[in-house]
């Protein structure tokens, strides 16, 4: 049952991008990157995959990217965690704004599942999932350079977290994204 839901999910999904894909719309896939400014100076670099359909307006894409915390738990110290990482599966929303010959900029929005894994000094190796819930990003991204294969976005955008609120995520993240 579960299953058969998730691909009608998907499907139906996949069947709305449809109606709006354009002649120049089509298949997107994405490499994504980026890294993100939390707990006022702490840096989280995060990567993942998006892949999904954009027509000559609208775009649906499904992603998955995890972040990692350079300061694990908002220490330098590590005396009460030692790691701690995102991850964070979602879908996102795109709005094209304007396009020139060379670039196009769009509006988008995600809207995910993520979930806090923390690691402990007294147990190596074994990871804790700690916090979880739904993580929403609205941004700006600008294509600024387009090949034969691929192209190069880099964006802007402000993440935070909903259901339950937990603003040790929130933040400020600049995304690239290759092909």
């Amino acid at each position: 049952m579960k299953k058969a839901l998730i691909a009608i999910l998907v499907a139906s999904c996949l069947g709305v991008c449809c109606t709006w894909a354009g002649s120049t719309g089509g298949f997107d896939f994405h490499l994504d990157s980026g890294v993100a400014f939390l707990r006022g100076s702490q840096l989280a670099p995060s990567a993942g995959v998006s892949i999904g359909l954009e027509g000559q307006v609208y775009g649906l894409e499904g992603y998955i990217q995890g972040q990692v915390f350079t300061q694990p738990g908002g220490s330098t110290s590590g005396a009460n965690i030692t790691s701690e990482f995102a991850t964070e599966a979602g879908i996102r929303f795109l709005w094209r704004l304007f396009t020139t010959e060379k670039t196009m900029s769009r509006f988008y929005i995600d809207a995910g599942y993520f979930n806090q894994w923390l690691e402990t000094p007294s147990e190596p190796n074994k990871f804790y999932r700690m916090h979880n819930g739904i993580m929403v990003r609205p941004g700006i991204g600008t294509i600024l350079w387009t090949g034969e294969l691929f192209q190069l976005e880099i964006g802007i955008s402000y993440q935070f977290t909903l259901l339950p609120s937990y603003t040790d995520y929130n933040g400020a993240v600049i995304t690239f994204r290759l092909f």
